[in-house]
């Protein structure tokens, strides 16, 4: 019941409920996305490619996150993972997240191959195209991470206030609730299943534990990233129901399989991802993140 009551407002101080501060959140990114994109695309009359529809999202998503957690919460960005104060512990942290999905993403690629469930078509290497890639997934991904791990899984930890309830547990309860909200945001995705909804829930608690644990979203965003450019600009697999206009390795799906591709949604369709995430949450909770966890104070 105590979890419940912090979620209401409390009249006396003014303060906004996490429901009401995530359904203005929602109000202002839009109304601020459709600011930026009228502007652009009227007022300076620049056609909306791809990199400059991603680059409208990054703007609306800095700037309602400035907004709501300056004007709305009244706090510090430190307190929503935007803080880097060890130079050698954020390294170590970049490195695992720009390596684990490499690895994850080489290793369902070679399985497709063995399995002769992919085929190679070609091989293409355009250094422009590439660093184009790069930066629409760089902006996605830094979009992304601020509003679900930024504000949505930070809002949710600090709405639970219940002394009761261990630092561990108020992480998992965090995590998981962002995670159900990270993975019905991509319910309209071409070929979204319940094993897409599945992984990539899974793939939102795992980022959230990180997250909170490390009090920054270095973690997130490096993995967030480099999840999707290895995936989809490297290796030529599907990222959450869409294909890159560029990947160095053009392959073709000779067989959909939702055990080790998930068809046309990508890997994140795929039964062998989710026992890859649980596992890798298992991991992360009991010994990998315990040596870059900050303790709250």
């Amino acid at each position: 019941m105590k979890i419940i009551k912090d979620f209401i407002i409390d009249y006396k101080s003014f303060k906004f409920s996490f429901v009401l501060k995530l359904s203005l959140f929602i109000f202002l990114f839009f109304s601020v996305n459709y600011f930026y994109f009228f502007l652009i695309s009227e007022i300076l009359l620049i056609g909306i490619s791809k990199i400059i529809n991603n680059f409208i999202l990054l703007l609306s998503s800095v700037s309602t996150f400035f907004i709501a957690v300056k004007l709305i919460d009244k706090k510090n960005f430190s307190e929503y993972g935007i803080i880097f104060t060890n130079r050698s512990i954020n390294f170590t942290i970049f490195t695992i997240g720009f390596g684990l999905p490499f690895i994850i993403s080489a290793l369902f690629f070679a399985i497709n191959i063995i399995f002769n469930l992919t085929e190679i078509q070609f091989i293409r290497f355009d250094i422009n195209q590439l660093l184009a890639e790069a930066a629409i997934f760089l902006m996605l991904s830094i979009s992304e991470e601020l509003i679900f791990r930024g504000y949505i899984n930070f809002n949710i930890y600090h709405s639970i206030k219940d002394k009761k309830i261990n630092e561990d547990l108020k992480i998992a309860l965090s995590s998981i609730a962002s995670g159900f909200i990270f993975s019905l945001a991509h319910f309209f995705n071409p070929d979204f299943s319940l094993i897409s909804f599945a992984n990539i829930f899974l793939a939102g608690v795992f980022l959230g534990m990180w997250t909170l644990k490390i009090k920054s979203l270095s973690f997130c965003i490096s993995f967030h990233f480099s999840w999707n450019f290895f995936q989809g600009s490297i290796f030529g697999f599907p990222v959450s129901g869409y294909f890159c206009d560029f990947s160095l390795i053009k392959i073709n799906l000779k067989k959909t399989s939702l055990a080790l591709n998930g068809g046309y949604f990508g890997i994140e369709g795929s039964l062998l991802l989710i026992m890859f995430f649980v596992f890798f949450i298992i991991l992360t909770n009991n010994f990998l993140i315990q040596k870059f966890k900050v303790e709250s104070k």
